[in-house]
């Protein structure tokens, strides 16, 4: 279901609005939710309502930080399995592979990657050819940086924050929620930080646990992809050209008997665009691919449609930072 977020993930709009002593229940019935519902872990809600319960909840509580805020709310049931996968994790890089991996769980808005360099590691948020809400930005930053200092019981902080909006005329939130230096009206939002923290321990590390919230996690992402049956049969039509060679909006728009421009169109309408699709799919099968050691390396770029090789390692690269085979290695 391209465009959703979990109804688990609102909790934190809940928790936020308690906090400041306001009535929850009447906010829920603003969007036709109750509690009940947020507890449903199959519930998905639209990308445009989540949006607008961060401006309404700002509006009511009279806070234009409100984004910032509600990502300081974050608990580990609101990441579902994704949390759960990642508080069982040995170190921080196992814990960021199963970021990229299962995010689409929470919401599949955009797509994180993690860029490992010598001295430090880049997360872009990448929301490609749509365009970046600021209280979205706010709320996915903050809530990832809160969570990540509770599984390590460190209070970490980033280097540098990038972020695509314009710069606030009052920054001390984000000096208080984030203590480190801020780039606003840039390209992506990112959040650089020291490559030490890779190695860091997950103080919940439980291998047992890991296991099981790893394969459960992969049974819900089939189950999702198959939740919209339009966005499903584009991500089937997709995964089927791509031993082909043949993956491209004029392609797929044929075989659905649209021409290319509705089928933007009808992607359009759920928050999604053919490049954006194809990079997801693609990027959840390399992940899958190279978990499976009888799977030669040389024959992932003809699995995912790549023209070459060398196509196929540039874009494995903008994914996860690094190439296949050091992927590979570093995930054994």
């Amino acid at each position: 279901m391209a465009g959703s977020v979990s109804a688990n993930y609102l909790r934190g709009i809940g928790e936020y609005l308690l906090q400041r002593e306001l009535d929850v229940d009447a906010f829920w019935a603003r969007f036709e939710l109750n509690a009940d519902m947020l507890e449903e872990p199959s519930k998905r809600i639209p990308i445009s309502s989540y949006q607008d319960m961060l401006q309404q909840a700002g509006e009511l509580a009279q806070d234009p930080n409100a984004a910032l805020h509600i990502g300081e709310c974050i608990k580990p049931g609101q990441y579902g399995v994704l949390g759960y996968s990642i508080m069982s994790c040995k170190t921080a890089k196992q814990a960021f592979d199963r970021h990229m991996r299962y995010e689409n769980l929470v919401s599949d808005r955009s797509i994180s990657t993690y860029h490992f360099e010598d001295k430090q590691v880049r997360l872009s948020w990448d929301t490609g050819d749509l365009p970046v809400n600021r209280a979205m930005a706010e709320e996915n930053v903050a809530s990832w940086i809160t969570f990540t200092r509770w599984v390590t019981g460190q209070n970490l902080s980033p280097v540098l924050i990038k972020f695509a909006h314009p710069k606030p005329e009052d920054l001390s939130e984000y000096q208080r929620i984030f203590a480190c230096d801020l780039l606003f009206g840039q390209d992506m939002v990112e959040v650089i930080f020291p490559n030490s923290y890779m190695n860091m321990p997950i103080i919940q590390h439980d291998p047992v646990m890991r296991e099981m919230m790893d394969a459960y996690a992969d049974r819900l992402l089939e189950q999702l992809s198959q939740c919209d049956e339009f966005i499903a049969q584009v991500r089937q039509l997709m995964m089927e050209a791509m031993g082909e060679g043949s993956v491209s909006l004029d392609s797929i728009a044929g075989l659905l008997n649209l021409t290319p421009r509705t089928l933007q169109r009808r992607l359009s309408e759920q928050d999604e665009s053919f490049k954006g699709l194809l990079d997801k799919v693609r990027k959840e099968l390399a992940l899958t691919y190279i978990a499976q050691p009888f799977i030669d390396l040389a024959e992932l770029a003809y699995l995912l449609g790549f023209s070459d090789q060398t196509a196929f390692q540039r874009a494995f690269k903008k994914w996860t930072g690094t190439t296949p085979g050091k992927f590979r290695k570093g995930s054994s």
